[in-house]
C-alpha cells in the first residue's frame, strides 16, 4: 500500500476592500437630520410667528401711516424679510439651505444690534418703534435672543452630521492602509501541502515528496 502526499495546494488570495469614497460636507449636511427636526421645530415655530407678526405689522404701518415714520416702517418691513427667509431656511434640508439660513440668522443678529443701538443714541430718528427698536424691547428681547439661538442649534447640526462634538476641532481622516492589503494564508501550514512558506513573502519552495513505503 502506498502512501502518497495530496496534490499542491494554491494559496488562497482574499480580494483587497475598497477604501471608503470620501464624502462631501454638502453630502452628510444633506444626509443628515435636519434643522427642523426636535427641538428645531420650536425654533422654526417661533420664526414663522415673528415673520408673520412682522409682515402684518410692517405691512399695516406702510399702508397707513407710512410718512409718520419711514425709517422704522422700512426697517420693520426689512425684519419680516428676514424671518421669512430664516424660516424657509431652517425648515429645509440641505447643504445650500443650511448656509441660507446662517446668513440670515447672522443678518437677523446685527440688524437687532444696529437698529437697537441707533434707537437707543438718537430715539428722534424713530418716532414710532420698528420690530428691532430697541434691541426688540417690544416683543420682549426675543429678536435679540433669537438669532443666537439660532446660529448655535446651526452649528450644533452641522457637527453633528460631521461626526465632531461641538467645540472640538474636526481631525483629518487618514486613510485605512491594512484594508487594502491582500491576505495570503501560508500553504505550508496545512496538512499534506507539496508547498512550503517557512518565511512568507520569499517565496514557494517545492518539498520531496514522501518517500514509498514497502509492504
Amino acid at each position: 500500500m502506498d502512501e502518497t502526499s495530496t496534490g499542491p495546494s494554491a494559496p488562497v488570495a482574499t480580494p483587497a476592500a475598497d477604501p471608503a469614497s470620501p464624502v462631501t460636507r454638502s453630502q452628510r449636511i444633506r444626509g443628515a437630520s435636519p434643522t427642523a427636526g426636535g427641538p428645531g421645530r420650536i425654533l422654526v415655530t417661533v420664526y414663522a410667528i415673528f415673520a408673520v407678526a412682522a409682515c402684518s405689522r410692517s405691512v399695516v404701518q406702510i399702508s397707513t401711516e407710512f410718512d409718520h415714520a419711514r425709517v422704522a416702517y422700512l426697517l420693520s418691513a426689512f425684519a419680516a424679510v428676514v424671518y421669512v427667509v430664516a424660516t424657509v431656511a431652517l425648515a429645509r434640508r440641505g447643504a445650500a439651505w443650511h448656509r441660507v439660513a446662517v446668513a440670515a440668522c447672522a443678518t437677523e443678529l446685527l440688524g437687532v444690534l444696529a437698529v437697537g443701538t441707533a434707537s437707543v443714541v438718537d430715539s428722534a430718528a424713530f418716532p414710532d418703534q420698528a420690530v428691532w427698536s430697541n434691541y426688540g424691547s417690544g416683543y420682549l428681547f426675543i429678536p435679540v435672543i433669537l438669532p443666537i439661538v439660532g446660529l448655535t442649534w446651526l452649528r450644533r447640526t452641522a457637527s453633528r452630521a460631521r461626526g465632531t462634538p461641538v467645540g472640538q476641532p474636526r481631525s483629518r481622516r487618514t486613510p485605512d492602509r491594512t484594508s487594502a492589503r491582500t491576505v495570503i494564508p501560508q500553504a505550508g501550514h496545512l496538512v499534506g501541502s507539496r508547498y512550503a512558506h517557512p518565511h512568507p513573502g520569499r517565496g514557494c519552495r517545492p518539498r520531496q515528496p514522501a518517500a514509498r513505503r514497502r509492504l
